[in-house]
């Protein structure tokens, strides 16, 4: 059975994590019995599951944590996460892009820097497809003839959860 994922967010209402419908329905299950543990539901989806004793329940779209917790605020540099920031738009090309055929490419070459682990930086990766990420090679954009579509940039917890929006979280992410 398909049905959309839940946003999590904190006491002080900004967005946690995405969670499935289950977990959402369990921690819902679980706040209401120990107050200071789950989430509290404040939106449902228009959706319901049976249980197996013939309970029918409402799927929760967005539930609030019953205590604060205390997160990074960075987000973490991922192929996921710069998928999720690039769209999973090739920044050369433009073409859509799936986990199997994305690559990371350093805007910034890595051969320029001295300590390798300066160049992978938020603003300096990109997703790019196979192709593009080969043809470039160890050059700049500039030098390899290829613009960015969009420059690449560190995302705050607040703009990244925009990413993933669904209309039923649209007022609960007002952060962007």
């Amino acid at each position: 059975m398909t049905h959309k994922p839940a946003l999590v967010l904190n006491t002080d209402g900004l967005p946690l994590k995405i969670i499935s419908w289950k977990r959402a329905i369990c921690l819902d299950i679980i706040g209401n019995e120990l107050p200071e543990e789950g989430i509290t539901v404040v939106k449902y989806y228009d959706d319901y599951v049976t249980s197996a004793g013939g309970l029918k329940i409402q799927i929760p779209a967005v539930g609030m944590t019953n205590r604060y917790i205390n997160i990074n605020k960075r987000i973490p540099l991922t192929k996921h996460n710069i998928m999720i920031r690039d769209k999973k738009i090739c920044q050369y090309c433009g073409d859509t892009l799936t986990d199997h055929i994305a690559s990371i490419d350093h805007v910034i070459p890595k051969k320029v820097y001295k300590n390798k682990h300066e160049c992978h930086r938020w603003d300096n990766v990109v997703i790019a497809c196979k192709s593009c990420n080969t043809k470039k090679g160890g050059r700049t954009p500039a030098q390899a003839g290829m613009p960015l579509l969009s420059k690449p940039y560190e995302p705050t917890a607040y703009n990244f959860w925009a990413f993933k929006k669904l209309p039923e979280w649209e007022e609960f992410l007002r952060y962007n």
